[in-house]
């Protein structure tokens, strides 16, 4: 086995990718699609989604980052920059490969080939589910938010995106 030498970071917001995650385990149990089911509002309501142990799931999502960041040659992506300019960014991880002639379109065609958005979860709700939340489950994810930006900070000189710390709704 080959050990990891360096790392390409897809980070995405901890909000985001504990409720995808939620969605990918409720949604494919109502006859839809693990990858694009939606969790329905009982599941929200359940103790499944109120009770979840959110210290237990932020601090996996912390321990993934942080230690690649403090182990290794990395290079932290963003999702959500990502899926807003995909060419900077895919030209960002050529470069940390050291691939040549990364400017060229045609190695990008096959990012935008599918339109159809048969992949794509919807996002369409009446409700945000994190309104089901207590103000101590968003200290918790917070907490560990605010510690992987002092390390992205101390490894890279960048910080997360200001959105990946969030408040209870009301």
């Amino acid at each position: 086995e080959r050990a990891l030498e360096d790392a390409i970071l897809l980070i995405r917001n901890p909000y985001d990718a504990i409720l995808a995650e939620f969605n990918r385990i409720k949604g494919g149990g109502k006859g839809g699609d693990h990858h694009t089911g939606l969790a329905t509002l009982d599941d929200f309501l359940s103790s499944d989604w109120v009770d979840m142990d959110i210290s237990k799931r932020a601090f996996r999502w912390f321990k993934l980052y942080n230690g690649n960041l403090t182990t290794r040659r990395s290079l932290p992506i963003f999702y959500e920059d990502l899926k807003k300019k995909p060419i900077p960014e895919m030209e960002k991880i050529g470069e940390f490969l050291k691939l040549e002639n990364i400017n060229s379109e045609e190695k990008f065609d096959c990012m935008f080939g599918d339109h159809s958005k048969r992949f794509k979860r919807s996002s369409d709700r009446e409700y945000d589910p994190w309104d089901f939340m207590s103000k101590v489950k968003f200290d918790q994810i917070n907490a560990y938010v605010t510690k992987l930006n002092e390390t992205i900070w101390n490894t890279h000189g960048i910080t997360l995106p200001d959105n990946y710390i969030r408040e209870r709704g009301f």
